[in-house]
């Protein structure tokens, strides 16, 4: 059983991460708080690394993974978190 709260807990741990980098990613500001919930782990330089290497290829509004155009942020941020979930862990090094 502790297994099972483990991993639920990483899970969870993992979705805040995602969620955050896609924030990021798009624009907003953070959900709570000032800072982003990546920010508070070491994973930081590595997201700010990545999205200073893609800031300059895409858009505002364009997926910086595939590069699909999107009309609202709101709608790249959905897309980030369902498509590329593992793309992101992968970046900031939990995977």
């Amino acid at each position: 059983m502790c297994r099972a709260v483990m991993f639920m807990a990483q899970m969870y741990e993992c979705d805040k991460l995602v969620k955050s980098v896609a924030r990021f990613l798009a624009g907003f500001r953070p959900e709570h708080g000032r800072i982003y919930y990546f920010e508070k782990h070491r994973c930081k330089d590595r997201i700010y690394k990545f999205f200073n290497s893609v800031s300059s290829r895409v858009g505002s509004k364009q997926c910086p993974f595939c590069g699909k155009r999107f009309v609202r942020r709101a709608a790249m941020v959905t897309h980030i978190i369902s498509i590329h979930y593992h793309d992101v862990l992968h970046i900031a090094g939990k995977e």
